[in-house]
């Protein structure tokens, strides 16, 4: 998985994450993870079966949708995630900066 940014003030903007494969022709899609910090704990690794300590864990509060015909990206929150999340002015700048420079990539392509 590529993760695009560092985590700032708990969000992170990364690839999307699926359960298996991905399906096909999946549009361009980023996700923008909110992540939550605890206790170590014991957990199954999915990929390996195996057993590993995590200290963190993050789930989607909203992803990015690269619209090709408009050349921009839309914004789709999951639910109510995105207005409950405490965001702040650093994390809206960080989507900014990551939807100009990506957008500009995308329109090169």
């Amino acid at each position: 998985m590529t993760e695009y940014t560092e985590i700032i003030d708990g969000f992170q903007i990364r690839d999307v994450t699926y359960f298996g494969e991905p399906p096909k022709n999946v549009p361009i899609e980023f996700e923008i993870a909110k992540w939550q910090y605890f206790e170590p704990r014991k957990v199954i690794d999915f990929k390996t079966g195996k057993e590993k300590m995590i200290d963190r864990s993050c789930y989607a509060v909203a992803f990015l949708l690269w619209n090709e015909r408009e050349k921009h990206f839309n914004f789709k929150q999951v639910g109510d995630r995105w207005e409950r999340a405490k965001k702040t002015e650093r994390v809206i700048e960080m989507i900014s900066e990551f939807t100009r420079k990506k957008g500009e990539e995308l329109c090169i392509l």
